[in-house]
């Protein structure tokens, strides 16, 4: 492979979305510094204490991940408007976060603040309930489409997908309309999907299929039902 590849092309490159431009969360955040609003947070970074840090009147923003001891190169908030801006972990450029800063109300002088990091809950047939009472009892059988996106200014290879161990006995997927529904709970297992080289910027759409039986006991929540790998970048 000829070239360099851009800050675009890490780890992060393929995301889950709910649709084309609104990004699926599958990590949640407590806390922020102020006038700092957390707009997404990289599923490389771990569960855990991680933190801001503001430079002098509110010139530049930094983080560090949880586990880290390195913040990364302070980025300078440009205007007086907000803005989004990418910050990267010290130690792992691929552990960043998106924030979009306000600087009317950053802190007039340099300081820190943690930011909490945990699982998000992921059911997008449910909004994050995964089996309600009455739907245990009932039965239930939904299906819902999402999207896996690449953010790279590269093609990506060997795009594999499947279910979290935890969700596997509920859920089931396949490619959007295209042959069975299949059950595979690790990047292993022989029906585990896998796509054709998707080009930079295109997606490929994932159909999920939720069934839950009769007089099902209730589950309030659920860990992010799918996971995903990738071989390489051309």
């Amino acid at each position: 492979m000829a070239g360099v590849i851009s800050e675009a092309a890490k780890a992060n490159g393929v995301q889950l979305m709910q649709s084309a431009d609104v990004r699926a969360e599958s990590l949640r955040w407590i806390r922020t510094l102020s006038g700092v609003w957390v707009e997404w947070i990289a599923p490389r970074n771990p569960i855990g204490i991680g933190r801001l840090r503001s430079f002098g009147d509110g010139a530049a923003l930094a983080w560090r991940r949880p586990g880290s001891t390195t913040f990364g190169t302070p980025v300078p908030i440009v205007g007086s408007g907000s803005a989004s801006y990418r910050l990267h972990d010290g130690e792992d450029r691929d552990s960043f976060v998106v924030v979009e800063a306000y600087p009317d109300n950053l802190p007039k002088q340099a300081a820190e603040a943690p930011v909490w990091i945990t699982n998000g809950w992921l059911d997008p047939l449910c909004g994050g309930d995964f089996v309600s009472a009455s739907e245990a009892l009932a039965g239930d059988t939904s299906t819902t489409t999402e999207l896996l996106k690449n953010w790279t200014d590269r093609t990506v290879r060997g795009l594999k997908v499947w279910l979290n161990a935890s969700a596997h006995a509920y859920y089931a997927i396949r490619w959007n309309g295209v042959g069975s529904y299949v059950q595979p709970d690790a990047e292993d297992h022989a029906d585990v999907l896998t796509a054709d080289p998707v080009a930079a910027g295109d997606y490929e759409t994932v159909q999920i299929r939720r069934l839950v039986p009769a007089v099902s006991a209730s589950d309030p929540q659920m860990f992010n039902i799918l996971e995903w790998a990738w071989d390489a970048y051309e």
